[in-house]
């Protein structure tokens, strides 16, 4: 978050690192959604939960931050990132041994079912599709499934207490 420091007070930057710690990104790229168009709805409003990210890293147990702290985090993301859509969207993913995080949600885009590693069940569940008009959306009940298609894709989702929606699909 360098970028940070060229636009902000002192104050002002430990407001967005503490929120930066609390929802667990270390670059830019972490925040936004893996089609590099978007920063993803949870980190920007610093949403405790399940974003289908996991952390390849030990992150501090931290007190979630007061309200202004989050102002601060969503003043800086908005105007010098930009939010929801970035003004200047990011390039092609580099390869790497190992990410800041893993995308846990898979895509099949010829059954359109949601797919997800269960570690409890360690076994493959899969999600039914709702209709929707928008984002494609999920029930949130898993169900475990033997046949896992070869079609997989990672996928960005943002889940809710009572569904899951698709945000978008990894390039």
């Amino acid at each position: 978050m360098d970028l940070a420091a060229q636009h902000l007070t002192k104050k002002q930057l430990l407001h967005v690192n503490m929120c930066r710690m609390v929802v667990q990104t270390v670059t830019i790229s972490d925040l936004v959604t893996h089609d590099g168009r978007t920063i993803h709805k949870k980190y920007f409003n610093g949403q405790e939960g399940n974003s289908g990210r996991r952390s390849n890293y030990l992150w501090p147990k931290l007190t979630y931050p007061p309200r202004h702290y989050w102002q601060t985090w969503q003043f800086f993301l908005s105007t010098v990132i930009g939010y929801p859509s970035l003004f200047v969207p990011l390039g092609n993913w580099n390869t790497l041994n190992r990410y800041s995080y893993d995308l846990e949600y898979k895509f099949d885009p010829i059954d359109e079912l949601l797919y997800r590693f269960d570690d409890k069940l360690e076994s493959w569940t899969h999600f039914e599709q709702r209709i929707s008009r928008s984002h494609p959306k999920f029930n949130i009940t898993p169900i475990p499934t033997n046949h896992l298609p070869t079609s997989l894709i990672f996928v960005d989702v943002q889940i809710e207490p009572d569904r899951i929606i698709l945000l978008c699909k990894s390039t």
